[in-house]
């Protein structure tokens, strides 16, 4: 079997998983390195170089065209509507949905004002650096840029820079900038390392992936970090979740997919995708659900949370 994957680190160590499961089965795997239009471009926004299917359909091409059998996506980046003749058959992984806020080492304590008391790891010693007037903070998440305005707007003594909202602050001891950032995973922890921002945005799925140990408050010796609950940071749809994409005519490739697939993480994907579907939306709008899906499958109700934020700015 071919999977057709993008060539970043995460990318490759997520197809990983999967190949390792489909050899478990007995079957030989190979990979097909596809570059996506999200990966040609790694400077422009997200949403200026279009939010349909950046990371997405040029692996669906492969698979359609027959160069692969099947093609490996994290779900969030998945459009609401698949090209013509595909289907997702499995969802072979699911991992942390949560969203991580990471710092340099020793700088967690700047965001005490901003995130919740509770969320603070205990070893971090707050004020034990020098406090600098202005916090910048990178995503090119709309969802994660609304959803820290809205953590922001809900503290009376941060003001927001770059938002035209700098009138509703009082008390101003901190400006927060919310500053765009591209790159893998990687990439962005060396800009943050190197000060070009702040405190940045991650998906705590990705950082387990790649093997970083998160544990103590520390992500690694250069960083700390704090996990966002999902109460209060919605995750994006389906964030957390691997995908497995085939032709809905290739019954070989379909039934193996399916001896693959996680039930559980299948639940939570058919609900958030369905929801995510009926708004219509791309990368470009701030959307966050999340299902909490109990382990038992059979169970009557699933509680699941849903905002759609909304802007002007955003």
């Amino acid at each position: 079997m071919i999977l057709a994957t993008r060539g970043s680190r995460l990318a490759l160590a997520q197809t990983e998983i999967v190949k390792r499961k489909l050899e478990k089965l007995g079957e030989k795997v190979e990979l097909l390195i596809v570059n996506t239009k999200g990966d040609k471009d790694r400077k422009s926004e997200l949403t200026k170089i279009g939010g349909d299917g950046l990371f997405i359909r040029e692996l669906e091409k492969a698979v359609l065209e027959g160069r692969a059998d099947a093609a490996i996506h994290s779900a969030k980046d998945l459009p609401y509507e698949l090209m013509d003749g595909l289907m997702i058959a499995s969802v072979p992984d699911e991992a942390d949905p949560r969203d991580v806020i990471v710092t340099r080492k020793g700088e967690l304590f700047r965001l005490s004002a901003l995130l919740p008391e509770t969320s603070l790891p205990s070893l971090v010693e707050k004020g034990s650096g020098i406090r600098k007037p202005k916090l910048i903070i990178g995503t090119g998440s709309p969802r994660r840029k609304a959803e820290l305005m809205k953590l922001i707007d809900s503290k009376s003594n941060i003001n927001i820079m770059g938002s035209g909202k700098d009138d509703r602050a009082v008390g101003l001891d901190t400006q927060i900038e919310l500053a765009n950032i591209r790159g893998n995973v990687d990439t962005r922890l060396k800009k943050l390392r190197d000060g070009e921002y702040d405190a940045i945005v991650l998906a705590k799925a990705g950082l387990d992936r790649l093997g970083y140990e998160l544990s103590d408050g520390q992500l690694s010796e250069d960083f700390d970090f704090c996990i966002l609950d999902t109460k209060n940071f919605i995750p994006s749809p389906c964030q957390g979740l691997l995908a497995a994409e085939c032709r809905k005519t290739d019954e070989r490739t379909r039934s193996l997919l399916e001896a693959i697939n996680d039930e559980h993480a299948m639940l939570r994907f058919k609900i958030e995708r369905e929801i995510f579907g009926k708004l219509k939306a791309d990368c470009s709008v701030p959307v966050g659900i999340y299902a909490e899906v109990p382990d038992d499958l059979n169970a009557s109700e699933i509680h699941t949370i849903v905002t759609v934020m909304s802007d002007k700015n955003l």
